[in-house]
């Protein structure tokens, strides 16, 4: 059985799903210039690290009757991807939740912009956790052997934002040109 957690975008092309309300939630942080206060635990892992152990651990004798739970042993939080995304020039103040949804609110009405979702972190709601650890053991094998790693960093997230700009013509509005394409 294999659990996944909240898929980030792919590790080498930032390929993600511009509509999911994580990366709702980050443009519209980036565009506004604030992030809501929001430290629930989020298990994450990059889509293609996901999809790589599926594929290899589903055709393994060693993995009949297991349960991976293919996320990071440690959570992550809406406010640490932002101190990431801080650290690569991107930085936000935070606020609270009631502040940067007006923030959003505002801007979305002024511009029309699609991709502007004062609801994001409602959305992610139902992807927290309970706990800020999560029994990942399973597949520790296989990321160490492979030389993979499901944390999150400023760089796959800026990959990320690139690919949703590249893909999606509101996240270009909000977000600029992807940096591919400078």
């Amino acid at each position: 059985m294999f659990r996944t957690g909240l898929l980030l975008g792919d590790s080498a092309s930032g390929a993600c799903d511009p509509e999911h309300p994580l990366w709702r939630l980050i443009a519209g942080g980036l565009a506004v210039g604030t992030h809501p206060r929001d430290d629930r635990p989020l298990a994450v892992s990059p889509v293609d690290v996901a999809a790589r152990a599926i594929a290899q651990l589903a055709v393994s004798p060693a993995s009949e009757g297991r349960a991976y739970h293919l996320v990071g042993e440690e959570t992550v939080t809406a406010q640490h991807l932002f101190d990431l995304l801080g650290t690569s020039h991107r930085p936000t103040r935070t606020v609270t939740e009631h502040a940067w949804q007006r923030a959003v609110a505002l801007r979305a009405l002024d511009q029309e912009n699609e991709a502007l979702d004062p609801l994001a972190p409602r959305g992610l709601g139902r992807l927290v956790l309970g706990t800020s650890r999560v029994e990942a053991q399973a597949w520790q094998p296989w990321l160490l052997q492979g030389g993979h790693d499901p944390k999150p960093s400023a760089a796959s997230l800026l990959s990320s934002l690139d690919f949703a700009s590249a893909h999606h013509a509101a996240f270009a509005d909000l977000l600029g040109t992807p940096q591919g394409s400078r």
